[in-house]
C-alpha cells in the first residue's frame, strides 16, 4: 500500500510541477489540470492514510502523512485562491511545491526502510 500511495504522490508531484510552473510564468492554470492533481494527491493521502492505520508504526511512515497532510492544507489554500479568482502567490507555491518534494523523499525513506 506505500508503494501504491508513493506512486500516486509521484504522479500528483509531476502534474504539480508542470502547474507550478505555468504559475511561475504567470500563465493561466487549467482547472481539469488542478483538480486532477488534487484528486490524485487525495488519492495518495487516503492509501497513506489506510497504510498507516492498518500497522504502519513506523515514526517514518507517520511524519510522511503528517508531512502531506500539511502539503495537503497548503493545497487547499491554493484552491482558495484558485476559486476566489484571485492571483496565486508564486511564494505560497513555491512553499507548497517544497513541502510536497520533501514529504514524497519521507515516503520514499519509509518504504525503502520497510
Amino acid at each position: 500500500m506505500i508503494a501504491g500511495a508513493l506512486m500516486l504522490f509521484a504522479v500528483a508531484a509531476l502534474l504539480g510541477g508542470v502547474l507550478a510552473g505555468r504559475v511561475l510564468r504567470r500563465r493561466p492554470v487549467p482547472a481539469a489540470a488542478a483538480f486532477t492533481h488534487l484528486g490524485i494527491a487525495a488519492a495518495g493521502l487516503a492509501a497513506l492514510s489506510a497504510a498507516v492505520a492498518s500497522g504502519g508504526d513506523s515514526m517514518i511512515l507517520n511524519d510522511a502523512l503528517a508531512l502531506f497532510a500539511l502539503t495537503a492544507a497548503g493545497g487547499l489554500l491554493l484552491l482558495g485562491f484558485r476559486l476566489g479568482r484571485r492571483p496565486i502567490p508564486a511564494p505560497f507555491v513555491v512553499l507548497h511545491a517544497a513541502l510536497a518534494v520533501i514529504s514524497v523523499l519521507v515516503l520514499a525513506a519509509a518504504w525503502y526502510g520497510t
